[in-house]
C-alpha cells in the first residue's frame, strides 16, 4: 500500500482536523485499532497496527485529529510512505534530506540531526534507532509525521 503525505490535509482518506471518530471509521481499513494517549496529559488519539504498518493519530484539545505519524513499516518497499515521489523509509535519511531540498523543501535540522522539520510543510522526520551510518546517526528514519497548521504552537 502507499501513503502519500499530503500536507496538511493528511494521507489517503486519513484526515487532518476532522474528529477522532470520523478518524475511525477510515482508520481500521490499515489495521486494528485501539485509544491511545502518547502521554498522561495528552488528548486521546488512535493507534493502527496493520501488517507492516503502524499509523498514529494524535487530537488536539478539542478532539480534533492535528497529527498522523507512521512508524517504518517492516518493509518499506511494500507498505511506502512518500512526499513529493520520494519513499521516505526506503531511503536512507540523509537521501532523503538532499532529495527534498533540491526539490525545494525547506527542511530544518534538530538534535544533531536525528530529527528534521519542514516547517512550511508540518512535516517532521526521526530516527533513533537501527543500523548506524559513519556519522554514528542511524541509517533510515524511524518515524514521519504530517499535522496541521498549529501542531507546533
Amino acid at each position: 500500500m502507499q501513503f502519500v503525505l499530503e500536507p496538511p490535509n493528511g494521507v489517503l482518506d486519513i484526515r487532518l482536523g476532522v474528529t477522532l471518530s470520523a478518524v475511525a471509521e477510515v482508520l481500521w481499513r490499515y489495521g486494528d485499532i485501539e485509544e491511545f494517549q502518547r502521554t498522561p496529559e495528552a488528548p486521546p488519539g488512535w493507534v493502527a497496527r496493520g501488517d507492516g504498518v503502524t499509523i498514529f493519530v494524535y487530537s488536539d484539545s478539542a478532539g480534533m485529529a492535528d497529527a498522523i505519524e507512521f512508524a517504518r513499516p517492516t518493509d518499506p518497499t511494500t507498505d511506502q510512505v512518500t512526499f513529493g515521489g520520494v519513499n521516505l523509509f526506503a531511503e536512507p535519511a540523509d537521501t532523503v534530506v538532499e532529495l527534498l531540498t533540491r526539490a525545494g523543501v525547506r527542511l530544518h535540522a534538530e538534535e544533531g540531526g536525528r530529527a528534521y522539520t519542514a516547517p512550511d510543510l508540518l512535516i517532521s522526520f526521526w530516527r533513533d534507532g537501527g543500523p548506524e551510518g559513519p556519522d554514528g546517526l542511524p541509517v533510515y528514519w524511524e518515524s514521519v509525521l504530517v499535522a496541521r497548521p498549529g501542531y507546533y504552537d
